[in-house]
Order: structure tokens, then C-alpha cells, then sequence
């Protein structure tokens, strides 16, 4: 159980999990949504075939949250059923050999269905999770689209799952500090890690209020827009 968690009593998909005899980190999953929500938002950017998904998947996420193929390619099938986006074989560019291998790539588009769903999925709060930092990168990649009372709104969700994980590690800071059964040679280095935990979050907290009082002057300068 990750203890950046608020709230990590649900059970959740498990991602491919890389062998770490083949010199690989292991790696976990998220939540389905969290990654429709990713496919979506960078089809609604350009067009792009499953590979360049994949391939962005870790350039945004890292190597520990990969979009694995066990995961975007029935997710691309199922989006594409329920008319979320369309696709088309990627043809080859002139003066290219072709590869030789498998089946032609397959170019991706978002329809407006898919458009309509994705700003449902970044503007719906969601429930707290250990899967909340990315979900809230995720997001924030996409705040363009946004109108600057919209990405308050997402601010200020992820700044209220801070100021939960802010409470939760002052709570055990004091418990740590006035339980008679633990030594105070392991009380010490329990302090530390505390102190750590609590100096990311605030770290957090200040770029964030930073960013909402930036986004609220902005709507305060600029006329009404029309949301989505």
C-alpha cells in the first residue's frame, strides 16, 4: 500500500508487470479511466497511431506508469465502437521502405462524441486515489483547452488531495512523536521521513496557489468565455 494514499483501500487493475531478471522496473497500473482520459486528451491534440500513444504515454508519465499494449489496444478497439474516435490504416510515406512486419499502423482520430467525453473525464472531479498525481499531470497537459475558471477548478481539486495528505502526515507526526513504544532512535528517522513527505507536499501546495491566483487574474482581466 502506497502511504501517498488517502484512500487506498480499493483494489486496482494490475499493470503488465515487467521481470526484474530482465534488468526492467516493475510497474503498476491505473485506473481504466485514467487512461481513456490520457488517449483522449492527446487525440483531441493530433491524430496518432497506438505506438506514438505508447511512446508519449512515458515521455508524460515515466517509466513507471507505462501504457502497455496489454492496455491501449483494446482500449483504442472500445473507444472505437463506441464511436469515441475512428480509424484509418497509416499510410506510408513516400520514399520509405516498408518495414515488412505485422500489419500496417493504424491512424487514430477523435470524433466529437470522444471531444465531448474527454472534457467530461478532465473537468468531473474525481474520487482521491493513489493514482491522483497522475491523473492531475494528465490534466494539467491538456489545460489549452480550458477556460481559466475550468483549470481553477481542476487546481483546486488537486490542491484539496495536498492539503488531505497534509493532515494525514501531521496526524502521524504526532503520533509518532508521543508514542512511549516507539525508541527514540527509530523516532528520529520516522520524524525524517514525515518532515519529508510534509516539505513535498507544501512544496506542492505553494506552486499551486501560485498557478490558481495566476489563473484567477487572468479571468478577472479577460471577458466571459463560452465553456464547453
Amino acid at each position: 500500500m502506497s502511504s501517498d494514499d488517502p484512500q487506498a483501500n480499493a483494489s486496482w487493475p494490475l499493470e503488465e508487470k515487467a521481470s526484474s531478471r530482465q534488468g526492467r522496473p516493475l510497474t503498476r497500473g491505473m485506473r481504466p479511466l485514467i487512461y481513456e482520459l490520457f488517449v483522449l486528451g492527446e487525440l483531441l491534440v493530433q491524430p496518432m497511431s497506438g505506438s506514438f500513444l505508447h511512446e508519449t504515454a512515458r515521455r508524460i508519465l515515466g517509466p513507471f506508469r507505462p501504457l502497455s499494449w496489454g492496455i491501449i489496444s483494446p482500449l483504442l478497439r472500445r473507444l472505437e465502437q463506441q464511436g469515441m474516435v475512428t480509424s484509418v490504416t497509416e499510410q506510408r510515406r513516400a520514399g520509405l521502405p516498408s518495414s515488412g512486419r505485422g500489419q500496417p499502423p493504424r491512424l487514430y482520430t477523435i470524433t466529437p462524441a470522444g471531444r465531448e467525453r474527454f472534457l467530461s473525464l478532465l473537468l468531473t472531479p474525481s474520487a482521491y486515489s493513489r493514482d491522483t498525481p497522475e491523473e492531475f499531470v494528465i490534466k494539467l497537459t491538456k489545460f489549452q483547452f480550458l477556460t481559466p475558471a475550468q483549470r481553477v477548478t481542476v487546481l483546486q481539486w488537486y490542491r484539496s488531495y495536498q492539503d488531505i495528505l497534509r493532515s494525514s502526515y501531521q496526524e502521524a507526526r504526532d503520533y509518532v512523536r508521543h508514542n512511549p513504544e516507539i525508541t527514540d532512535g527509530e523516532r528520529a528517522w520516522i520524524m525524517r521521513s514525515i518532515e519529508y513527505r510534509l516539505h513535498r507536499v507544501q512544496a506542492e501546495r505553494s506552486w499551486l496557489d501560485q498557478q490558481i491566483a495566476g489563473e484567477q487574474r487572468e479571468q478577472d482581466a479577460d471577458p466571459p468565455m463560452m465553456e464547453e
